[in-house]
């Protein structure tokens, strides 16, 4: 569970007031249930916020989320992951929010206050991406509403942390990011197998790992950490290859190759350690494809041999230079190859 500071622009010296609430984040079919309020103030926009209110005395924070969402979208729901505590500073107000994810159990009777009947305030289920989306544009609601603006700011942040919570939890899905072919975001996420769209590209980080004890450049030929991917993976199974997988949502490039050769060998790597040698493109047939890029780095091998990851490598073995580069060239181009020279040339 992670804890995050937001610190509004208005925020006074002295807080005078403080309210600790809870939130549920409920997703389904790559969709988030959000409480929509119909705005009089500001005639054709809908003002949504993750389902979540006040504790009431007596309440566990559980309880406090089981309830608020019941009374707002009608869902009975199980409060199961306590992922997030955001405190926001407004003013002279202090704000506490939890955040849970939440299971659907069944259906109840809504129980509205006057003030969200006044509202119109509704249940409605929003595209997980197009939410993040929404709230991501807190800035633009600044001149419309100075609350507004930092609801949004809050309800943004707990929706990427919500996002990283899942990607580094076994047993929640897996999401990423989709780019266009020149690298800028479309602003959309996708969980991990999901059919793409044509246009849509997934980002790839690779890193080669040259042993630590290899002679330095120019002195002798390194020797590399090369892996047999799993006799069941889906592409290249069996064969000799480098360490790599697709960059998770919100991370970067270099934390996606150090994760991958933790996750796949078992080893700690720096992620300032790296160096970007190679990018490239793989085009599918689909109009789909990946985003590529190459680093390297020196790593140390373990003295007790390597603790791989059986679902995803068969074996791990350390071999010169010469042979490293025939077995991943077996299928990567001239243009890897040449990428592979300049990193036995410089690291």
């Amino acid at each position: 569970m992670r804890n995050i500071i937001i610190s509004n622009k208005n925020r006074l010296p002295e807080v005078h007031f403080t309210r600790v609430g809870c939130r549920g984040v409920i997703v389904k079919d790559d969709k988030i249930l959000l409480s929509g309020m119909v705005m009089p103030d500001i005639p054709g926009e809908v003002f949504y916020l993750i389902p979540g209110g006040g504790q009431d005395e007596g309440e566990t924070l559980e309880q406090c989320c089981e309830r608020e969402v019941r009374e707002e979208t009608g869902l009975k729901v199980r409060p199961k992951e306590h992922f997030l505590t955001l405190t926001e500073f407004y003013e002279d107000n202090c704000f506490v929010n939890h955040y849970f994810t939440c299971e659907i159990e069944g259906e109840a009777a809504t129980s509205l206050t006057e003030t969200e009947i006044a509202y119109q305030l509704k249940a409605e289920w929003m595209p997980l991406d197009e939410a993040i989306l929404r709230f991501g544009r807190y800035e633009e609601y600044m001149t419309v509403d100075e609350g507004w603006s930092s609801a949004y700011l809050r309800e943004y942040t707990a929706l990427v942390e919500f996002i990283r919570f899942c990607n580094e939890t076994e047993g929640l899905p897996e999401y990423h990011e989709l780019h266009h072919r020149n690298g800028t975001p479309t602003g959309r996420i996708l969980q991990k197998h999901r059919k793409d769209a044509p246009g849509d590209y997934f980002l790839h980080s690779i890193i080669v790992l040259k042993t630590a004890d290899s002679p330095r450049p120019g002195e002798g030929e390194g020797c590399y950490i090369m892996q047999q991917r799993s006799l069941k993976a889906r592409y290249y199974a069996g064969k000799w290859d480098v360490t790599g997988g697709g960059v998770k949502a919100y991370e970067t490039y270099e934390e996606a190759a150090c994760r991958e050769a933790k996750e796949e060998l078992g080893l700690e790597i720096d992620p300032s350690s790296l160096k970007e040698f190679h990018k490239y493109y793989a085009d599918w047939a689909d109009g789909s494809g990946l985003i590529l890029k190459v680093f390297a780095c020196r790593a140390q091998v373990p003295e007790e041999g390597f603790c791989f990851n059986p679902m995803e490598v068969n074996d791990v073995k350390v071999v010169p230079f010469h042979v490293f580069k025939e077995y991943v060239l077996d299928h990567n181009d001239e243009a890897f190859g040449r990428a592979l020279d300049r990193i036995e040339a410089e690291v």
